[in-house]
């Protein structure tokens, strides 16, 4: 019994001496009074595990407050309810994001929010919106993204994941890059997948990096506050989401979809080790 309580009095004091993990730093920039959007109020309650929210009203103040030292990553949302912010038109908002990605801080933006990147001048070329219907047709509604491979953000999800299955008929909306629109400055991370359908010419999330840090653009299927059947696939991707932002996947295997001149080129193999077959012989059957 005292050797029992020994063991257990020495496991508590290891777990209050190691601690636990800290939880992700996340701000997000709004409007008027704190946390009164209702989609941030949707992005706050729901993703709460292992992240440390704050919230700041966006202005002159308080774009000196961003500081990658303070906050691992800034949340920036545009639902298909929200209007533009009176602070993306003031430039001096661009200069101070830009400058905490290059000091090491990410950045994530989800949905219609991935204008960011063409407004801010990292991206020429503006992401395209558009509606797309997801209806039953007999193998239920299955809506996703697919890397080239694979990528960190599809950790223990095969390199892709249907992160929203509607239990009814609906039309969502999409942000990116279609048909021939490709980003010229940004890497495609992954494609639209709806079944067993993979969209390649539908880019939906992208990444720029700059500096020490790094821009995360995930356009599609982000709706938190809607019933989702597979709610399990779209909570670990999303983990998978922030602990890649926040630097906890380094040095994971990454791969891009490539796009543009594609070529076949010769390679030349060496044969490292001659193989000599063996001598035949003649094999002696049994009468």
């Amino acid at each position: 019994m005292r050797a029992f309580l020994s063991l257990f009095v020495f496991v508590f004091i290891v777990k209050i001496l190691v601690g636990q993990p800290e939880d992700i730093r996340v701000l997000i920039i709004g409007e008027g009074e704190a946390w009164s959007d209702p989609e941030a109020m949707k992005i706050r309650q729901y993703h709460n595990k292992g992240i440390n929210f704050s919230w700041i009203q966006g202005g002159e103040t308080a774009w000196k407050e961003l500081d990658p030292t303070r906050y691992d990553i800034i949340w920036v949302h545009r639902g298909d309810s929200l209007s533009d912010a009176d602070f993306e038109d003031d430039p001096g908002y661009y200069a101070a994001m830009l400058d905490y990605v290059e000091h090491g801080g990410s950045i994530l933006l989800t949905q219609h929010a991935l204008d960011f990147i063409h407004r801010s001048g990292l991206e020429p070329v503006a992401p395209q919106h558009r509606s797309k219907s997801s209806e039953d047709n007999g193998y239920g509604r299955m809506l996703g993204f697919h890397s080239f491979l694979h990528h960190p953000l599809f950790d223990s999800l095969n390199g892709g994941a249907y992160i929203w299955k509607p239990p009814f008929d609906t039309t969502v909306t999409q942000c990116g890059y279609f048909g021939d629109k490709v980003p010229q400055n940004c890497s495609v991370i992954a494609v639209d997948w709806d079944y067993i359908f993979l969209r390649e010419n539908s880019r939906l999330i992208i990444e720029y990096e700059t500096g020490k840090g790094k821009i995360l653009g995930i356009g599609a299927y982000f709706n938190p506050g809607a019933p989702n059947l597979n709610r399990q696939h779209y909570d670990l991707f999303y983990k998978n989401v922030f602990e890649y932002l926040s630097g906890k996947k380094q040095g994971a295997e990454a791969h891009n979809w490539q796009y543009g001149g594609q070529k076949a080129e010769p390679l030349d193999f060496v044969l490292t080790r001659q193989f000599i077959p063996p001598e035949a012989k003649k094999w002696e059957m049994g009468g």
